[in-house]
């Protein structure tokens, strides 16, 4: 009785406590984090206020948030090289404390609560910037408080590196930072905190929110915000988020031609990525539609060199857009002929040449290759009209990241080699009157074909036409894009990630069935040994039970008084069992914290 005992109760306790530590290390791990709100990219720090805003009819409803910055890299330790990868870096508001209202999730003495907030901010005798540690990696790095280590990761880029103007090289895709190990934190709340289900003890490191900011270059920008929502479930947040999203939230930037007449004026709509996304290219075209503006396609890219007449051009911006009617004419009159380009007045001149239509123009130009490599291609084109200087739209040309600002062409700073010994005199003075206007027009048809990619075929959308105030046609666009978008096609993902990690937790393995499985044969030795002498114990005292019935007692008597003595041994059996399942319970966490740990992934599991 008291084996059997043992081992049902140990195994269900060893099952329950698995749960319940899990449970435990997943509220902890969380905090008061409900819900969080992350994307691909960054967006407003202000939404993250905004998305609580209580509603007048939904006021009884405790809304907080915390916008960060989460990013993974690596820490090293200078001196002695210690290094560890996957590191959870986050950028925290200097209020956090007020978020984050559990107790353990400080270090401090609660009467020093407030205190820890101010180890994110560097001193006046500090060389470096602060960092806060968990002391999970605070123990592999093997620092402590007044060390100095150093944190690596991937700096957020617009422009992914399968575009021609994507950072490629090591050193422009990884930020290196020398900071100051300020506080180390027990691994308890915010010290355990992660966005990933895990058992295991996360590596994290806290930096100043606006610090990081300035470090990534993305002033009042997060790309998380955490949720502490106890009443709305994901819809009414969803429908929070698609109310205040903006226009700047999805990377879109608005440009106003300032024309000198209302037939001129026209407002360009860009992305901050260069490439205009193709569903919300397409939400953008259907709701100008719809708003009864007119809209043109643009897509711009960067050539090295406009080959005609022998000579050459180097390094010129090329638009791809929907051509005149005429000379979409003059093109297809002709069968079997290049496809139509126009030359602005500056470039055919530089080329010498002298027919308006008819020479073949032949552009070069880079193009990534499924491994990130730039492999250079070539095109063929027939001139069929020169477009005049004062005509040609400057503003066809996005803002080029490392090309806008810079004062020469000299001076450029892009991601693929320019060979400078090609750039003339002439060249630096279009540079100077005309700056990245272009030097040719292609049709929207033949530049897709040569240049899309899987982020896009299009790099603006102009807006012409306009006969109301620019602020009502970015309103009415903005409202009619989000309209016909859902935020999960805009990038943003509203997790629920306290159900999300309490499902986790309970694991995949149910470990009382397991060890009942385990110790099944035990259990059934123990039932029959029991049933076995129990009827042993019968035939024994036989000769008792003969003596009972001829002083008078009943069969039925008898049987009751068998059975209470078989009870008795049970109950003291299952008292005795109880205290070995302890035990037993006991060794069998021990183990899992230690030999078999491989099977929960953490030690910390409690009884």
């Amino acid at each position: 009785v008291s084996v059997a005992t043992a081992v049902l109760t140990g195994a269900l306790l060893v099952g329950d406590s698995v749960r319940g530590s899990l449970r435990h290390l997943t509220l902890d791990r969380l905090g008061p984090v409900d819900y969080t709100l992350t994307t691909t990219g960054f967006f407003r720090q202000s939404l993250a206020d905004e998305i609580v805003e209580p509603e007048a009819t939904r006021t009884d409803l405790p809304l907080e948030s915390m916008p960060i910055i989460s990013l993974t890299g690596t820490a090293i330790q200078p001196q002695t090289k210690a290094r560890r990868s996957k590191v959870n870096i986050y950028g925290l508001p200097t209020d956090f404390g007020q978020f984050w209202q559990t107790p353990s999730a400080f270090p401090l003495d609660p009467d020093q609560r407030e205190a820890s907030t101010d180890h994110l901010q560097k001193t006046g005798n500090q060389l470096f910037p602060s960092v806060m540690l968990n002391r999970t990696l605070q123990q592999e790095l093997q620092v402590e408080v007044g060390d100095t280590i150093v944190l690596s990761f991937e700096r957020p880029t617009n422009i992914h590196r399968e575009f021609i103007l994507g950072r490629r090289e090591y050193e422009d895709l990884v930020q290196s930072l020398r900071l100051t190990v300020t506080q180390v934190i027990t691994d308890q709340g915010i010290g355990r905190f992660g966005l990933q289900s895990s058992q295991h003890f996360p590596a994290n490191a806290y930096l100043d929110l606006e610090f990081l900011q300035q470090v990534v270059d993305r002033e009042k920008q997060v790309n998380t915000v955490l949720l502490s929502v106890p009443g709305p479930d994901s819809t009414d947040l969803v429908a929070r988020l698609k109310q205040r999203l903006r226009f700047s939230d999805l990377g879109l930037v608005f440009r106003h031609n300032n024309g000198q007449s209302s037939r001129n004026e026209h407002l360009i709509v860009e992305s901050r990525d260069f490439l205009l996304p193709p569903d919300l290219a397409s939400a953008l075209q259907s709701a100008a539609t719809a708003l009864d503006l007119q809209w043109q396609p643009i897509f711009t890219y960067l050539a090295n060199r406009i080959t005609a007449n022998g000579q050459h051009i180097p390094y010129s911006t090329i638009t791809a857009m929907d051509l005149d009617a005429h000379a979409i004419a003059s093109h297809t009159d002709q069968a079997n002929l290049p496809s139509p380009i126009l030359l602005n007045r500056w470039a055919f001149n530089d080329l010498g040449l002298t027919q308006t239509s008819g020479p073949e123009v032949t552009i070069q130009f880079f193009v990534p290759d499924a491994e990130e490599n730039l492999q250079t291609k070539t095109a063929r084109f027939r001139l069929v009209d020169v477009i005049e200087m004062n005509t040609i739209d400057q503003q066809l040309t996005p803002k080029l990241p490392g090309v806008q600002t810079a004062g020469n062409m000299s001076d450029w700073d892009v991601p693929f080699p320019v060979d400078y010994s090609q750039i003339r005199s002439a060249d630096e003075q279009y540079w100077d009157l005309y700056r990245t206007t272009p030097k040719a027009l292609i049709s929207l048809q033949a530049g897709q074909e040569l240049w899309a990619n899987r982020f896009g075929n299009l790099t603006a959308l102009r807006i012409s036409g306009l006969d109301r105030s620019i602020r009502q046609i970015q309103e009415g666009l903005e409202q009619a894009v989000l309209d016909r978008l859902t935020p999960q096609q805009l990038g943003f993902q509203v997790q629920n990630v306290r159900s999300a990690g309490l499902s986790a937790s309970k694991g995949s393995t149910d470990f009382s069935g397991l060890f009942i499985g385990l110790n099944l044969f035990l259990i059934i030795s123990a039932i029959l040994m029991i049933g076995l002498l129990f009827r042993l114990g019968v035939e024994i005292r036989l000769n008792e039970v003969g003596l009972l019935r001829a002083t008078g007692f009943s069969v039925k008597q008898v049987q009751i008084r068998l059975s209470l003595e078989g009870l008795i041994l049970s109950v003291v059996g299952t008292l005795l069992g109880l205290i070995i399942a302890v035990g037993y319970a006991s060794l069998m966490m021990y183990g899992l914290r230690t030999w078999w740990i491989g099977a929960v992934g953490t030690t910390a599991l409690t009884l």
